[in-house]
Protein backbone atom coordinates (compact mmCIF):
# COMPACT_ATOMS: atom_id res chain seq x y z
CA UNK A 1 0.00 0.00 0.00
CA UNK A 2 2.85 2.35 0.91
CA UNK A 3 4.62 1.57 -2.37
CA UNK A 4 1.47 2.21 -4.42
CA UNK A 5 0.85 5.50 -2.61
CA UNK A 6 4.45 6.59 -3.08
CA UNK A 7 4.36 5.62 -6.75
CA UNK A 8 1.25 7.73 -7.22
CA UNK A 9 2.82 10.73 -5.50
CA UNK A 10 6.03 10.25 -7.50
CA UNK A 11 4.25 10.47 -10.82
CA UNK A 12 2.07 13.32 -9.62
CA UNK A 13 5.22 15.21 -8.64
CA UNK A 14 6.80 14.40 -12.01
CA UNK A 15 3.68 15.71 -13.80
CA UNK A 16 3.72 18.77 -11.57
CA UNK A 17 7.32 19.47 -12.51
CA UNK A 18 6.48 19.32 -16.20
CA UNK A 19 3.75 21.89 -15.51
CA UNK A 20 6.19 23.87 -13.39
CA UNK A 21 8.71 23.78 -16.25
CA UNK A 22 6.07 25.19 -18.62
CA UNK A 23 5.21 27.90 -16.08
CA UNK A 24 8.88 28.89 -16.01
CA UNK A 25 8.90 29.34 -19.77
CA UNK A 26 5.66 31.35 -19.55
CA UNK A 27 7.16 33.60 -16.86
CA UNK A 28 10.19 34.33 -19.02
CA UNK A 29 7.89 35.13 -21.93
CA UNK A 30 5.64 37.40 -19.87
CA UNK A 31 8.63 39.17 -18.29
CA UNK A 32 10.18 39.76 -21.72
CA UNK A 33 6.82 40.97 -23.07
CA UNK A 34 6.36 43.45 -20.23
CA UNK A 35 9.95 44.63 -20.56
CA UNK A 36 9.64 45.23 -24.32
CA UNK A 37 6.07 46.55 -24.17
CA UNK A 38 6.82 49.11 -21.47
CA UNK A 39 10.52 49.76 -22.11
CA UNK A 40 9.91 53.25 -23.50
CA UNK A 41 7.19 54.29 -21.05
CA UNK A 42 9.27 53.22 -18.03
CA UNK A 43 11.67 56.06 -18.82
CA UNK A 44 9.00 58.46 -17.58
CA UNK A 45 9.25 57.01 -14.07
CA UNK A 46 11.65 58.30 -11.46
CA UNK A 47 11.90 54.84 -9.90
CA UNK A 48 12.72 51.56 -11.62
CA UNK A 49 10.09 49.49 -9.80
CA UNK A 50 8.15 48.49 -12.91
CA UNK A 51 11.34 47.60 -14.74
CA UNK A 52 12.52 45.59 -11.73
CA UNK A 53 9.23 43.70 -11.69
CA UNK A 54 9.69 42.59 -15.31
CA UNK A 55 13.29 41.54 -14.67
CA UNK A 56 12.20 39.65 -11.53
CA UNK A 57 9.74 37.64 -13.65
CA UNK A 58 12.48 36.71 -16.11
CA UNK A 59 14.90 35.66 -13.33
CA UNK A 60 12.24 33.66 -11.46
CA UNK A 61 11.19 32.04 -14.74
CA UNK A 62 14.77 30.95 -15.48
CA UNK A 63 15.18 29.55 -11.95
CA UNK A 64 11.84 27.78 -12.31
CA UNK A 65 13.05 26.00 -15.44
CA UNK A 66 16.18 24.75 -13.66
CA UNK A 67 14.35 23.72 -10.49
CA UNK A 68 11.62 22.00 -12.52
CA UNK A 69 14.24 19.84 -14.22
CA UNK A 70 15.86 19.18 -10.84
CA UNK A 71 12.51 18.13 -9.36
CA UNK A 72 11.80 15.73 -12.25
CA UNK A 73 15.12 13.94 -11.64
CA UNK A 74 14.48 13.74 -7.89
CA UNK A 75 10.98 12.33 -8.38
CA UNK A 76 11.99 9.66 -10.91
CA UNK A 77 15.07 8.55 -8.97
CA UNK A 78 13.20 8.74 -5.64
CA UNK A 79 16.17 10.56 -4.17
CA UNK A 80 15.10 12.05 -0.84
CA UNK A 81 17.89 14.63 -0.80
CA UNK A 82 17.01 15.92 -4.26
CA UNK A 83 13.29 15.95 -3.48
CA UNK A 84 13.73 17.96 -0.27
CA UNK A 85 16.23 20.30 -1.93
CA UNK A 86 13.60 20.86 -4.62
CA UNK A 87 10.97 21.64 -1.95
CA UNK A 88 13.27 24.12 -0.20
CA UNK A 89 14.14 25.89 -3.46
CA UNK A 90 10.45 26.14 -4.37
CA UNK A 91 9.72 27.62 -0.94
CA UNK A 92 12.49 30.21 -1.43
CA UNK A 93 11.09 31.18 -4.83
CA UNK A 94 7.62 31.47 -3.30
CA UNK A 95 8.99 33.82 -0.64
CA UNK A 96 10.76 35.88 -3.33
CA UNK A 97 7.52 36.09 -5.31
CA UNK A 98 5.62 37.27 -2.25
CA UNK A 99 8.25 40.00 -1.82
CA UNK A 100 7.98 40.88 -5.50
CA UNK A 101 4.19 40.94 -5.22
CA UNK A 102 4.35 43.34 -2.29
CA UNK A 103 6.76 45.57 -4.25
CA UNK A 104 4.44 45.49 -7.27
CA UNK A 105 1.45 46.37 -5.08
CA UNK A 106 3.34 49.28 -3.52
CA UNK A 107 4.42 50.45 -6.97
CA UNK A 108 0.82 50.15 -8.18
CA UNK A 109 -0.30 52.51 -5.43
CA UNK A 110 2.41 55.02 -6.36
CA UNK A 111 2.00 54.86 -10.15
CA UNK A 112 0.16 58.17 -10.46
CA UNK A 113 2.62 60.16 -8.32
CA UNK A 114 5.72 58.63 -9.93
CA UNK A 115 4.35 59.01 -13.44
CA UNK A 116 3.18 62.59 -12.94
CA UNK A 117 6.51 63.65 -11.48
CA UNK A 118 8.54 61.83 -14.15
CA UNK A 119 6.50 63.14 -17.07
CA UNK A 120 6.59 66.73 -15.84
CA UNK A 121 10.35 66.53 -15.32
CA UNK A 122 11.02 65.13 -18.79
CA UNK A 123 8.63 67.62 -20.33
CA UNK A 124 10.94 70.43 -19.17
CA UNK A 125 13.87 68.82 -21.00
CA UNK A 126 12.09 68.53 -24.34
CA UNK A 127 14.24 70.03 -27.09
CA UNK A 128 17.33 70.05 -24.84
CA UNK A 129 17.87 66.31 -24.43
CA UNK A 130 17.71 64.33 -27.68
CA UNK A 131 16.73 61.08 -25.96
CA UNK A 132 13.88 62.67 -24.05
CA UNK A 133 12.75 64.60 -27.13
CA UNK A 134 12.56 61.37 -29.15
CA UNK A 135 10.82 59.65 -26.24
CA UNK A 136 8.06 62.25 -26.15
CA UNK A 137 7.68 62.35 -29.93
CA UNK A 138 7.45 58.56 -30.21
CA UNK A 139 5.05 58.35 -27.27
CA UNK A 140 2.73 61.05 -28.58
CA UNK A 141 2.62 59.77 -32.16
CA UNK A 142 2.39 56.14 -31.03
CA UNK A 143 -0.32 56.56 -28.40
CA UNK A 144 -2.12 59.42 -30.17
CA UNK A 145 -1.85 61.72 -27.18
CA UNK A 146 -0.41 65.15 -26.41
CA UNK A 147 1.46 66.46 -23.38
CA UNK A 148 0.94 65.20 -19.84
CA UNK A 149 -2.71 66.19 -19.48
CA UNK A 150 -3.26 67.85 -22.87
CA UNK A 151 -1.79 70.12 -25.52
CA UNK A 152 -2.00 73.08 -23.09
CA UNK A 153 1.13 71.71 -21.36
CA UNK A 154 3.16 72.44 -24.48
CA UNK A 155 1.64 75.85 -25.01
CA UNK A 156 2.60 76.85 -21.48
CA UNK A 157 6.13 75.50 -21.87
CA UNK A 158 7.04 76.23 -25.49
CA UNK A 159 4.28 78.47 -26.77
CA UNK A 160 3.65 75.91 -29.49
CA UNK A 161 2.76 72.24 -29.89
CA UNK A 162 5.20 69.61 -31.27
CA UNK A 163 4.40 68.07 -34.63
CA UNK A 164 4.12 64.67 -32.94
CA UNK A 165 0.89 65.95 -31.38
CA UNK A 166 -0.68 66.59 -34.77
CA UNK A 167 -3.32 64.13 -35.90
CA UNK A 168 -2.06 64.26 -39.49
CA UNK A 169 1.57 63.79 -38.40
CA UNK A 170 2.87 66.78 -40.31
CA UNK A 171 1.48 70.10 -39.07
CA UNK A 172 -1.35 71.57 -37.03
CA UNK A 173 -2.56 75.10 -36.37
CA UNK A 174 -5.70 74.79 -34.27
CA UNK A 175 -6.67 72.69 -31.21
CA UNK A 176 -8.84 70.55 -33.51
CA UNK A 177 -5.67 69.32 -35.19
CA UNK A 178 -4.10 68.12 -31.90
CA UNK A 179 -4.60 64.77 -30.20
CA UNK A 180 -7.22 65.56 -27.60
CA UNK A 181 -6.11 63.22 -24.81
CA UNK A 182 -3.06 63.68 -22.59
CA UNK A 183 -0.42 60.93 -22.45
CA UNK A 184 -0.68 60.47 -18.67
CA UNK A 185 -3.91 58.46 -18.76
CA UNK A 186 -2.77 56.28 -21.66
CA UNK A 187 0.60 55.40 -20.13
CA UNK A 188 -1.00 54.77 -16.74
CA UNK A 189 -3.52 52.42 -18.35
CA UNK A 190 -0.76 50.50 -20.15
CA UNK A 191 1.33 50.13 -16.98
CA UNK A 192 -1.60 49.15 -14.77
CA UNK A 193 -2.90 46.53 -17.22
CA UNK A 194 0.54 44.91 -17.43
CA UNK A 195 0.91 44.93 -13.64
CA UNK A 196 -2.45 43.12 -13.49
CA UNK A 197 -1.12 40.48 -15.91
CA UNK A 198 2.01 40.04 -13.79
CA UNK A 199 -0.10 39.73 -10.63
CA UNK A 200 -2.37 37.10 -12.17
CA UNK A 201 0.57 35.00 -13.39
CA UNK A 202 2.29 35.27 -9.99
CA UNK A 203 -0.84 34.13 -8.10
CA UNK A 204 -1.30 31.17 -10.44
CA UNK A 205 2.33 30.13 -10.07
CA UNK A 206 2.13 30.54 -6.28
CA UNK A 207 -0.74 28.05 -6.08
CA UNK A 208 1.19 25.57 -8.23
CA UNK A 209 4.30 26.00 -6.07
CA UNK A 210 2.40 25.29 -2.85
CA UNK A 211 1.06 22.10 -4.43
CA UNK A 212 4.59 21.17 -5.46
CA UNK A 213 5.92 21.65 -1.92
CA UNK A 214 3.13 19.45 -0.52
CA UNK A 215 3.79 16.70 -3.09
CA UNK A 216 7.54 16.84 -2.49
CA UNK A 217 7.06 16.50 1.28
CA UNK A 218 4.67 13.56 0.75
CA UNK A 219 7.14 11.81 -1.55
CA UNK A 220 9.99 12.45 0.89
CA UNK A 221 7.93 10.93 3.69
CA UNK A 222 7.13 7.92 1.50
CA UNK A 223 10.82 7.45 0.62
CA UNK A 224 11.74 7.48 4.30
CA UNK A 225 9.00 4.96 5.19
CA UNK A 226 10.05 2.72 2.32
CA UNK A 227 13.67 2.80 3.46
CA UNK A 228 12.58 2.03 7.03
CA UNK A 229 10.46 -0.94 5.90
CA UNK A 230 13.34 -2.27 3.78
CA UNK A 231 15.69 -2.07 6.74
Amino acid sequence: MVEKGMSCVKYLLFAFNLLFFIFGAVLIGVGAYVQVKLSDYLQFFEAGSANATALLLIVVGALTLVIGFFGCCGAIKENNCMVMTFAVLIALILIAEIGGGIAAYVFRADVEDLLTSGMNDTLQKYGEDEGITNLWNETQSGLHCCGVNGYQDWLKLLGKVPVSCCTNGTSCSTPKDYYGEGCFDKIKEAVMSNIAIVGGIAIGLGVVEILGIVLACCLSSGIKKSAYVTV
